[in-house]
């Protein structure tokens, strides 16, 4: 096994086990960010490429070079990373096998060359670069548990490299469920075949391993990592691995178990919040009485068991699981959705298509040729992410910002189905009304501040010395105080100029969209569920010292 580090046109030399540190972004400053994420192959070709039959799964031409032609409509989302699939040279497997092409990027074979379907070294440069020109970040998908799969009967280890004896693999045996064991030293299955697993127990595998990603960070200048199939490394090397790295890892620990995941916080501070994710894709479905409870459950659970839910991956779908859209087509459900994935606890990512509300179950529907859509801006749930994401950032960069980064959701629940998510002054309201012409009323009796929902630019009624806050169409709901509001040109104001507001050349005037029609809503579907919602018990956490005396009344509109 031997290691050229000039294959990424590095000219420096590394001993074992030394490895010095990287700089590059920590987990403070991650937790400031709002992740897109890509699959390379999916997003952009830089040339034309035929229709894409996502049914044959093969490549269809997505490369790093049509990443980077298309970064501006991923900044005017409001998103200031993107996380991009793994970028090493991936085993190529003949039509015949039936297990497709690894065009996903989690098959490697060679980690010191890179994905030729995916361009060049210099073309990762270039795409790290141009992130970086626009104060934007990278973040790279590593595999580091297996090798691509064989398709013949006896493994031929001597095409992988640096890994290219059988003694660098575990025995093969299959993973069998809730077993720690054979989750960490056996194959994971594909299809009719299964993944060599590394044998990261060995010192000099893992010394190689760390090496590695040193090397690579360094080479493209990385700011973050994500570490796939993490379920199956023992937990001690994947924390030397990001060590090594010396830049943030978002880990994918694919558990719904807030215990194992917390506890895995105590090594890695950054993880896939696989929990939330589950309770949330369930929550704002307006048939799930109960999901919203569910979710703030999970919340409570993961604030008392985690060392910092600030440095979770925030999200909902992902390249392994169905898009929202294909779970609802009501637009309420989508909107409260994305709303939590942004404003909620936790570093925001959002998967390619979710601002456009794109459907897709299972591989590969949820895996399309994105430029086939076009890119397109002008739908509403484009802007409606866009509106909630700029702000979030425009926020950030104010005084508000510490407080907003440092503070975990205060969390209140009213009637069931309506959850309250307060972070310094900002209040995300998130609710499972669903989309059937409903408007939810409660009144609050102290406020310190005049509020404005920031996603319709409307200001918070007054009625009695009372605000009365209203739910129209399900629809989510981000307060912030007024005057900071204007001062941060986040919504119009006679003495802020339209032109000086953050989200210039996204829309001009965020409280008229709905009104065209080419950016109104898709129809739910009819939703047979009784309209009436009965009051239930109060959450057993409050927010403190915002909300009180909450009355609330429910008004259906015949």
């Amino acid at each position: 096994m031997k290691l050229s580090l000039k294959n990424f046109g590095l000219s420096i030399g590394l001993m074992s086990g030394v490895v010095s540190p990287v700089l590059a972004l920590g987990a403070e400053d991650w937790k400031k960010q709002s992740i897109y994420s890509v699959l390379t192959d999916r997003f952009a070709p830089s040339n034309l490429v035929p229709h894409c039959n996502i049914h044959l799964e093969k490549h269809c031409g997505g490369d790093w070079r049509g990443i980077a032609d298309h970064l501006d409509y991923i900044q005017e989302l409001g998103f200031t990373a993107i996380w991009i699939s793994p970028v090493v040279q991936q085993v190529e497997i003949p039509e015949k096998s039936g297990l497709g092409e690894a065009y996903h990027g989690y098959w490697p074979k060679n980690y010191y060359r890179l994905n030729p379907h995916f361009g060049t070294e210099k073309e990762l440069r270039e795409l790290s670069h141009a992130l970086h020109m626009r104060g934007m970040h990278l973040m790279v998908d590593v595999v580091i548990n297996h090798m691509g799969p064989q398709w013949t009967n006896e493994t031929d280890y001597s095409q992988y490299y640096p890994f290219d004896e059988a003694k660098y693999y575990h025995e093969p045996c299959p993973v069998i469920d809730d077993e720690k064991v054979s989750y960490e030293k056996c194959m994971i299955p594909c299809k009719n075949s299964s993944l060599p697993d590394i044998n990261t127990d060995l010192i000099s595998v893992k010394e190689t391993l760390k090496e590695y990603i040193h090397s690579f960070v360094k080479a493209f200048k990385v700011d973050g990592i994500r570490i796939d199939s993490a379920k199956h490394l023992p937990k001690e090397f994947v924390s030397e691995f990001c060590k090594a790295a010396g830049v943030f890892c978002m880990t994918e620990l694919w558990s719904y178990n807030p215990v194992e995941i917390c506890d895995w916080q105590n090594s890695i501070e950054g993880l896939m919040n696989f929990p939330a994710e589950d309770a949330a894709r369930r929550a704002f479905l307006s048939s799930n009485l109960d999901g919203i409870v569910d979710l703030a459950d999970v919340m409570t659970d993961i604030r008392g068991l985690c060392r910092d839910p600030l440095t979770l991956g925030n999200f909902v779908e992902s390249h392994d699981l169905s898009r929202m859209a294909s779970v609802t087509s009501d637009p309420a459900a989508l909107k409260n959705a994305i709303a939590f994935v942004l404003m909620g606890d936790g570093i925001p990512i959002m998967y390619y298509g979710q601002e456009l509300a794109l459907r897709g179950s299972v591989e590969p529907y949820n895996r399309p040729a994105f430029w086939e859509k076009g890119f397109p801006r002008r739908n509403p749930y484009y802007y409606f992410t866009s509106v909630i994401n700029n702000f979030r950032n425009a926020m950030i960069n104010s005084e508000d910002g510490d407080a907003f980064l440092s503070s975990q959701s205060d969390i209140s629940i009213v009637d069931h189905r309506v959850m309250l998510l307060q972070r310094g002054d900002v209040i995300t309201v998130v609710n499972n009304l669903g989309s059937f012409y409903i408007r939810f009323h409660y009144t609050v009796s102290s406020l310190e501040h005049k509020w404005i929902d920031i996603i319709t630019c409307k200001t918070v009624p007054v009625e009695d010395n009372r605000q009365v806050f209203i739910i129209r169409n399900g629809d989510p709901m981000i307060l912030y105080p007024e005057y900071k509001a204007y001062e941060l040109g986040i919504c119009p104001s006679p003495s802020i100029p339209t032109e000086d507001r953050f989200y210039k050349g996204i829309n001009t005037d965020a409280a008229t969209p709905a009104s065209d029609s080419s950016l109104s809503f898709a129809s739910p579907s009819p939703d047979t569920e009784d309209a009436q919602v009965s009051k239930a018990p109060e959450h057993k956490q409050s927010v403190n010292s915002i909300i009180a005396a909450l009355f609330i009344s429910l008004i259906m509109i015949l």
